[in-house]
């Protein structure tokens, strides 16, 4: 079993969208990181073979500076036909229904003000990211120990 993934969506030319890739790039003993403009269904054969994944994403519901860590559900569309970007809970939904696999997904939102074409963040978000790299680390660590040890038996 591989071990833990941690995605990051976003832009980094449009301001705070591009928190992830900060986050992440800050990170320089990241085990598996994987930067992505947007989820979208390509995902899901990279997603089904690991046990856990967490995906860290700006969010415009949440105070600048605020972040929140909670469980994804894989849940039915709610998109039009013609959009080609899902929401982590339809990915999960695709993941599971075209691979049969059942992953533990986690979404770190991250609250952002400025999504103005600057390759920069805006103060209130730059400040939490020292928080939040530990929150990503430990998410990773206790997922990386859980996971189960393989033996091989030579002949």
């Amino acid at each position: 079993m591989r071990e833990p993934l941690v995605i990051g969506v976003g832009n980094t030319l449009r301001g705070d969208d591009g928190v992830a890739a900060q986050l992440l790039s800050s990170w320089h003993d990241a085990p598996d990181v994987l930067l992505v403009p947007q989820l979208t269904i390509d995902l899901a054969p990279i997603i089904a073979q690991h046990p856990a994944v967490l995906i860290v994403d700006a969010a415009v519901c949440l105070a600048p500076g605020e972040w929140t860590l909670e469980k994804v559900r894989g849940c039915a569309s709610t998109h039009s036909a013609f959009g080609h970007e899902l929401n982590p809970g339809e990915l999960i939904a695709v993941t599971e229904a075209l691979f049969g696999a059942i992953v533990d997904v986690d979404l770190l939102c991250i609250g952002a003000q400025q999504f103005d074409r600057a390759d920069t963040l805006s103060p209130a978000v730059t400040q939490v990211l020292p928080d939040v790299l530990d929150t990503v680390r430990e998410w990773w660590a206790a997922r990386a120990d859980a996971q189960p040890e393989t033996t091989t038996l030579l002949e």
